[in-house]
């Protein structure tokens, strides 16, 4: 793992700039690529060689298949949360880790090209070093994607080239032997292949079909029928091999894109893929080579030609009808799935929309259309090990900050003392957690509650379950297996699930509580000693029918590396219940979802909550990542401003992320979070007044922080004072009445002016701004009629008030009667709370992105087309005024939007529904601050 962790962190200190490279030079192993290499060398180059590869092909990743389920060890990250995975390479990282599949199917197809390159003649060894390089590549990239560790590759690599050796030996005993005659000799072949294929058969007995065990089949069987039957030759024209695999690759395509549709038709799902890689297998090794033989050869008479030539145009047309049938079904069914989507859609109470869009929450009207969403949805968010993206794991406050943000379940793992007592942990080694090494078992209760981990104690299974009693919330309860710690006697480890069970029992939580384990003789004993236990099998094993076999439980929690909607809904059928584990991005959120999981296990149970909703697919969908929200978890902070409610965002490069807030008590005055880019909090501001500071944001020009000030004002304030502690909060609540005033004695106000909006009440009000190509736009909200956005030149604002304060005092702020007239105004719709614009240079538009939300609405996006002129897209209205009230696309957002803002990195959004005063009435609280794709909205 140290390797691992050493190629990691060079990865993060490149900034990944070699991630593409290496998943493509991995995709150099998959099946597709490889099956078209060996098409090639077979048909058009070097038969001997293509023969090599294909039984290199059939012994190593059946083999390889065999032993990963025979050996059943976990992905890398799966042993050692430390480990981070490029989660591109996920897709591909499927199943058991040992041995690693793409080295062994990269030293099966490059390894005959290197070896008989070499061997033969001495010009082709450059060819040789070549292939055994690209080898070396394809092992080096699973390391560096972190998806195999050394051993895995290493021993794939061994054993392949034991495979190359050996079955080049083979192929010499057959080649040996007299042309297929009569006599034992000439039946090497026949021999040759009986035996593979009882070898092949026999790990299925235990295991169940093996997907690479059709790939085996049908090369050794192709290879047989060819060699007795065909015997075709490379040799020939060029342009007429060309032609050869031109045409056969097509096929061989097709069947590898749409021969799982079809296969479905035929055979049950969980054996399409041994049928359908048998067919390709046996395509290129004996149906192809026989069609192009019979088309080419000249040895063959005339009408037998003729005959075949006619057949053979008969099956080609009926692939080319079935594949016109299986497009079709194709398209009828995406059709019917959107006219069911577009009519759920409507029946919510959305219209319709031919947008492109419309999947991602488009919302072709204004936004007073957008729905009122109930909460409610199927799909259980379980707190890994409670909340552990924000509080140390396995910890009361981890479980208390899972209950706080609304979490369905909490998972927690527990293990024994060496006196006897069960308390929580996950790692088989307290290192990574207390600092201290050795397991669990070593230890005994006292002395582990001596120890630190993370800032809080190790608590027992009885507090966590008394803790958790007073919610309504159950508990995925993971056995960890203690069968190998030495320091236990038999007898404590035999009794570990009776304890257990136990203990769960005098806490009265048994109706709540799911057991679970990857040992699954601990639920075995659980469920034979009282049948009402709920037990869940834990579990990367991506064969649904062997699990319902081996491991018959309620409830399987699966990888989610490995998790396909085939095992979904084959759990399903069987009655039980899916969990997946462990998803901690958005879009994997989303991807569980798709697949029919009845609960996602994530570490960031308030990014699932909002994730697992179909309706805000557009923030999950597009999300780049999501940070935290300063105040609800940092300790220290946390009781202090816990009244506090969060309005203002503002990114400053890839330095910091500073948000304001202010007390909804109306006691305290606004702050600012400082936070890095990571989402750490660095410091905590207070600005000396009162105030919603419903918009911020830095302007890099002048270094300055505007902020939106109380009764409709707007201040300028110094970004460095504020950023290295010089910003003082007794003269900034000093001059909060007179800023001038206060300005010629060290005023802490640049700029101060009144912004002259007011709401639909009459009051005064500045409710949000954003600086944009050296201008400030400040605008108001307002409920049931438009709101109106001004416009400033910032060089302007600030020649301005420095000639408000008078030429001796140059620098102060301005008066609070300052009233500058903005260089336009707009017309915007109702309940905007935040603005930002995105230039696109390369086709010269601009757009003008709103955030708009009312109490528990659902929140949305809008945006603009204004082209290059601030102006363009508006429609006039009377006194010069521009108005933008229809937008040209919508995005429905959670609720709770406030402030938004555009950069380099992405689409940042704030959402204020996880503040503690709106608890009580928030029906998600979003606790996430979102990044978006900046590509998604244009």
């Amino acid at each position: 793992m140290k390797y691992l962790i050493l190629l990691q962190n060079l990865r993060f200190a490149s900034a990944g700039i070699f991630d593409a490279f290496m998943l493509k030079t991995s995709e150099l192993a998959q099946g597709l690529f490889t099956f078209m290499l060996l098409a090639l060398v077979y048909w058009c180059v070097d038969k001997r060689m293509g023969q090599l590869i294909a039984f290199n092909t059939s012994f190593a990743c059946w083999l390889n298949q065999w032993a990963k389920l025979l050996f059943k060890i976990d992905r890398p990250w799966v042993r050692d949360p430390a480990i981070t995975p490029v989660e591109e390479a996920l897709t591909g990282a499927g199943g058991y880790s040992f041995p690693s599949g793409h080295v062994a199917r990269a030293t099966a197809t490059y390894g005959p090209v290197g070896y008989l390159s070499v061997k033969r003649e001495r010009g082709h060894r450059v060819l040789g070093i070549l292939a055994g390089c690209l080898i070396a590549l394809v092992a080096f990239s699973r390391n560096y994607l972190g998806v195999h560790t050394f051993a895995d590759v290493a021993v794939s690599l061994v054993v392949g080239v034991g495979i190359l050796f050996a079955t080049d030996l083979l192929l010499k005993w057959v080649d040996a032997a007299s042309e297929p005659g009569s006599g034992l000799a000439s039946k090497r072949d026949i021999i040759l292949w009986a035996v593979s294929c009882i070898i092949i058969f026999l790990p299925m007995l235990k295991f169940g079909c093996l997907s690479n065990a059709g790939a085996s089949y049908g090369l050794l069987t192709g290879w047989l029928l060819e060699r007795r039957f065909v015997r075709f030759k490379t040799d020939g024209r060029l342009s007429v091999r060309i032609l050869r695999f031109a045409i056969g690759a097509g096929v061989l395509f097709f069947l590898y894109t749409s021969g799982t549709s079809v296969m479905a038709w035929i055979v049950p799902d969980k054996y399409a893929s041994f049928f359908l890689q048998g067919f390709a297998a046996f395509f290129i090794m004996f149906l192809w080579p026989a069609v192009f033989h019979v088309w080419e050869s000249p040895d063959i008479e005339e009408g037998r030609r003729r005959l075949c030539k006619k057949w053979i145009c008969m099956a080609l047309a009926a692939v080319l009808a079935l594949g016109a049938i299986v497009a079709a079904v194709k398209v009828v069914s995406n059709y019917n799935a959107a006219r069911e989507w577009e009519t759920s859609v409507s029946q919510d109470g959305m219209q319709g929309s031919d947008s492109l869009l419309g999947e991602a929450g488009f919302v072709p009207a204004y936004a007073d259309n957008i729905p009122t969403r109930a909460y409610e949805n199927d799909i259980r968010v379980i707190a890994h090990r409670g909340y552990s993206g924000v509080a140390p794991e396995n910890t009361l406050a981890a479980f208390r900050r899972a209950m706080d943000i609304g979490a369905d379940m909490i998972e927690l793992d527990v293990q024994l003392t060496s006196d006897g007592e069960i308390v929580l942990f996950h790692d088989d080694d307290m290192a990574r957690i207390t600092g201290v090494s050795g397991r669990i078992g070593d230890y005994t209760l006292d002395e582990i509650r001596a120890m630190d981990a993370g800032g809080e104690k190790i608590p027992t299974l009885t507090e966590a379950l008394e803790l958790i009693t007073g919610s309504d919330l159950e508990v995925y309860l993971e056995l960890k297996d203690i069968s190998d710690v030495e320091s236990l006697s038999d007898e404590m480890r035999g009794a570990f699930p009776g304890m257990v069970y136990d203990a769960v029992t005098a806490a009265g939580m048994q109706d709540r509580v799911v057991y679970a384990s990857f040992a699954y003789d601990y639920m075995a004993a659980i469920k034979d000693a009282h049948p009402e236990a709920r037990i869940l099998c834990n579990t990367s094993e991506p064969d649904a029918e062997v699990l319902l076999r081996d491991c018959p439980s309620d409830y399987y929690g699966v990888n989610a590396s490995v998790l396909t909607s085939e095992e979904v809904s084959a759990l399903h059928g069987a009655g039980t219940t899916v969990y997946v584990w462990t998803v901690n991005t958005p879009a994997d959120v989303r991807r569980m979802t798709a697949l029919g999981v009845d609960g996602v296990v994530t570490n960031y149970p308030g990014m699932a909550k909002v994730a697992v909703h179909d309706e805000y697919s557009f923030i999950s969908d597009n999300c780049v990542r999501t940070l935290t929200m300063p105040g609800l978890y940092d300790y220290g902070v946390q009781s202090v401003c816990a009244g506090y409610v969060c309005q203002g965002l503002t990114v400053v490069g890839r330095d910091r992320v500073i948000v304001s807030a202010y007390d909804k008590s109306g006691t305290g005055n606004s702050i600012l979070y400082v936070m890095d880019h990571d989402g750490r909090l660095l410091n905590v501001v207070d600005l000396g007044f009162k105030a919603h500071t419903g918009g911020i944001a830095y302007d890099a020009a002048n270094s300055l922080l505007w902020v939106t000030h109380a009764d409709g004002h707007v201040c300028a304030l110094s970004y460095s004072d504020l950023m290295d502690g010089r910003y003082s909060a007794a003269v900034a609540a000093g001059g909060a009445t007179d800023p001038g005033t206060a300005g010629s004695t060290g005023s802490v106000y640049a700029v101060y002016f009144d912004a002259g909006l007011t709401n639909d009440g009459g009051g005064h009000v500045a409710s949000f701004l954003t600086v944009d190509e050296g201008k400030l736009y400040v605008g108001s909200y307002c409920n049931e009629t438009d709101g109106e956005l001004h416009e400033y030149e910032i060089d302007e604002l600030i020649a301005g008030a420095e000639a408000e304060a008078g030429d001796e005092d140059a620098g102060d702020a301005g008066s609070a009667s300052w009233t500058p007239e903005p260089d336009a105004v707009y017309e915007i719709p109702e309940h905007i709370q935040g603005i930002t614009f995105d230039t696109d240079n390369g086709i010269g538009t601009r757009r003008m992105l709103l955030s708009q939300g009312h109490e528990m609405d659902d929140s949305a996006l809008l945006m603009f087309e204004m082209g290059t002129d601030p102006g363009d897209g508006g429609s006039a209205e009377a006194g010069g005024i521009l108005s933008y009230l229809e937008p040209d696309a919508s995005y429905t957002l959670p609720e709770g939007a406030e402030q938004i803002q555009y950069t380099s990195e992405g689409l940042w959004i704030l959402f204020e529904s996880s503040a503690r005063p709106y608890r009580a009435t928030s029906r998600i609280p979003n606790d996430q601050i979102w990044c978006l794709e900046a590509v998604s909205i244009r």
